[in-house]
């Protein structure tokens, strides 16, 4: 007898669709007619208490993780009774059961495979996250393409009574080496399992055999793969895959290009912004909460395009797809175009990049380095591993924040210089503002009672960068239960302090933390999507009304005092937006029924230009970044700067913020690898490089012109060995601090001017 339905939220459960260690999945449906993979935690799991942290950590994560072959977060309760999380519903077969009832897969469909699972990958990777489990029955075959699921989770797993008895997360066969024999999950881990994966595609059996999980592992750690069968074209990248050595393994992008495919979709980059720098979303009514200046993790390629542009020309976008998706051809309403107070001009910007001089070569000054785990260590969860919660470059310090203290270092020495102490005896960082104040004086940081944070993020201070010493803290309300730490986000914009939590906002002055101004996000009957802390504003999405008809709304409120600048309602086809840029604002749209996600631009009054298709002529445009705080999107007076890519490589793109259109374009075709830092008055900085040559001999910094995008001056970065693996890169002054994605919590390399300068 079937079981009766069940209410999640606004998700009702159909048919069950599977069942596994860590619960049940359903078909559900909500009220509009949205259909979702619901997962429901078992109930022996719902009352361990270091479950439900993992779970809520990970449930904030997975907000951030967005591409066209991974099923994206919808909705999640981590606080519930009975915790669950909803995702995109996927129809289809899994690639283990089309593999047993059609046999192994022909080559076309194996190099379409590994471009999807290596653009799967990249995208859970540029996020912060590891898979850690992936295998054939975690790979869904839709009528659009492969999708991985189930990314991230495996880790809200560790510790519990699943694996008391001491097992590893993950399934033998498919776990690399350094998995099943230490417990260490990086992505070069995920990426042999994608080998693994292939090899079952292309033969139909798994490379290290059938049997138990102990005799699969053993062979996985000691014996070759058997590849047999694989396709002597393919047979070099499974592989290469499969190599012993992590460090021996190609790059997702790699992966792409030996399958002879451009990496499809979101795009890896060798410089990718990763830990909690990258404001990662947190779940809020269903939808993301991504506060900070910028948000970003890769974009995603639209199903087919149209428009134009050229090297210092402009370009369109809208009306009909070839495969018949639309966006919208409509100006959105300015509901509220002064607001109760009118319309204040803004002072002009503050550079957030500093003096950074590009002549000649840059030499490293400073370096600290991981130490490698001890045999049987992880390095994938919060007890071995210190996130980055943040980082602050000044003229006279490097201020850094993980989940342990916030730190400063001399910038050419790499000297301890002080370390902070909280607010309160015990508590630990869970967020920071994306900068410091203009002078460099003081920053922003909200602490958390405990390391799991499983009471919320409740005390707010401001520190005087000279010492360490708390300026001044604040007692910030929490909700009952806590809510995660992606929940809160602080920001500093000009004199006051914005803190933007799961309940409202408030603004405090930067001085002496007099409260300002204090407000809810929108009025009854909206839900928030994103907000953005700027330079001078605080920027917010929402979707407004009843369930059966909800619009798009974003407004734009004065840091100062809280006062609304202007507030515009989109079109009805506009089902939501992620914010990307606060000044200019910028959005990646959603949009009904359509695949496409463009970029939609306001002006300084509110007005939308015509939205930006993602796919061009000359290239995917990208529109969002996810919850990056140096990647995606960069806003400037009144010009968006963001990236492309096509089959010749990756450019750089300006948009005016008024029009919508493409103002000018500088491609890159001799480099894999591209990344925005930042934009300011002097122009547009980009690092670049070519991936396949090898990052640890040269990385080019060059500064683009910001009227025409044409190269101004430029130097090179002659010892970045650690931006292989993906960085956070931070310029001010005459230096650039880079943390290696898998080593900021061992801390950064520091790398001055040839001459000396800064």
């Amino acid at each position: 007898m079937a079981a009766s339905p069940q209410r999640f939220g606004c998700w009702t459960t159909g048919p069950l669709l599977g069942q596994g260690a860590m619960g049940r999945v359903h078909v559900a449906h909500d009220g509009a007619g949205r259909t979702v993979a619901l997962k429901v935690v078992h109930r022996f799991l719902a009352g361990d208490e270091e479950f439900r942290a993992r779970f809520a950590r990970e449930i904030a994560a997975l907000g951030a993780v967005r591409g066209p072959w991974t099923a994206a977060l919808v909705d999640a309760d981590p606080g519930a009774a009975v915790p669950w999380l909803a995702t995109e519903y996927v129809p289809g077969p899994t690639l283990a059961a089309r593999v047993r009832e059609g046999g192994p897969l022909p080559v076309a469909e194996l190099r379409s495979l590994a471009g999807a699972l290596a653009g799967a990958l990249s995208t859970i990777h540029r996020a912060g996250l590891v898979h850690r489990d992936l295998k054939p029955s975690n790979v869904l075959l839709s009528p659009a393409g492969p999708r991985v699921i189930d990314f991230g989770i495996a880790r809200a797993t560790d510790g519990t009574r699943l694996t008391a008895s001491g097992a590893t997360p993950g399934t033998a066969g498919y776990a690399a080496p350094e998995h099943l024999t230490q417990g260490v999950s990086t992505p070069a881990a995920d990426v042999f399992s994608l080998g693994a994966v292939l090899s079952f595609a292309a033969t139909g059996r798994a490379p290290f055999g059938s049997g138990s999980s102990d005799a699969a592992g053993y062979r996985t750690v000691h014996a070759e793969p058997d590849l047999a069968g694989v396709p002597e074209e393919l047979l070099p990248l499974i592989s290469a895959c499969l190599a012993k050595t992590p460090a021996a393994r190609p790059a997702p992008r790699t992966v792409a290009r030996m399958a002879g495919l451009p990496l499809p979709g979101s795009r890896r980059r060798a410089f990718t912004v990763a830990g909690t720098l990258l404001a990662v979303a947190g779940v809020v009514a269903g939808l993301l909460l991504v506060p900070g200046e910028e948000s970003g993790s890769g974009g995603e390629s639209g199903a087919g395009g149209s428009g134009s542009g050229s090297g210092s020309g402009s370009g369109s976008a809208g009306g009909a797809r070839p495969d018949g998706d639309k966006i919208p051809k409509r100006l959105g309403k300015v509901t509220e175009a002064l607001g109760p107070r009118g319309m204040r001009p803004i002072g002009d910007p503050v550079s957030p990049l500093g003096n950074v001089p590009l002549d000649g070569s840059w030499s490293e000054e400073w370096a600290q380095r991981p130490k490698p785990p001890a045999a049987g260590e992880g390095s994938n969860t919060s007890k071995d591993r210190q996130q980055l919660v943040g980082v602050w470059l000044t003229d006279k310090a490097l201020i850094r924040a993980n989940e342990d203290a916030v730190r400063a270092f001399e910038p050419s020495t790499g000297k301890v210089l002080w370390t902070a102490k909280p607010p309160k005896p015990g508590l630990k960082p869970c967020a920071m503002s994306r900068t410091a104040t203009d002078d460099g004086s003081r920053g922003a940081v909200v602490y958390g009672p405990d390391p799991d944070f499983k009471k919320g993020c409740d005390q707010l201070a401001v520190l005087d960068l000279a010492n360490g010493d708390v300026t001044w803290s604040k007692s910030l309300a929490v909700r009952d239960p806590p809510a995660p730490r992606a929940w809160t986000r602080v920001g500093i914009a000009g004199d006051t302090v914005v803190v933007l939590s799961a309940a409202d906002e408030a603004g405090y002055a930067v001085g002496d933390g007099d409260r300002r101004w204090r407000r809810p996000y929108f009025a009854k009957g909206c839900v928030l999507q994103t907000a953005l802390v700027g330079r001078a504003t605080v920027v917010e999405s929402a979707t407004c009304g009843d369930d059966g008809q909800r619009r798009a709304r974003v407004r734009e409120i004065d840091a100062k005092d809280g006062s609304v600048r202007w507030a515009t309602q989109l079109p009805e086809d506009v089902t939501g937006m992620t914010l990307a840029t606060a000044e200019p604002v910028s959005a990646m749209l959603f949009v009904e029924d359509s695949k496409d996600l463009p970029l939609q631009t306001f002006d300084a009054k509110g007005r939308p230009g015509r939205p930006l298709a993602n796919k061009q002529s000359f290239g995917t445009v990208t529109t969002s970044g996810f919850g990056s705080a140096f990647d995606g999107p960069k806003g400037w007076r009144d010009v968006v700067v963001t990236e492309y890519y096509n089959k010749k490589g990756f450019g750089v793109l300006a948009v005016d913020a008024a029009t919508g259109k493409v103002r000018w374009r500088h491609p890159y075709t001799d480099t894999t690898s591209a990344m925005v830092l930042g934009v300011d008055d002097r122009g547009v900085l980009v690092a670049d490089g070519d991936e396949d040559k090898g990052f640890s001999r040269e990385v080019r910094l060059q500064r683009l012109d910001l009227a025409d995008g044409d190269v101004t001056s430029g130097g090179t970065i002659g010892n970045a060995r650690d931006f292989g693996g993906g960085a956070t890169v931070v310029v001010h002054g005459g230096r650039a601090a880079v943390f290696s994605i898998l080593d900021e919590d061992e801390g950064p390399i520091v790398i001055g001017s040839a001459d000396g300068t800064g």
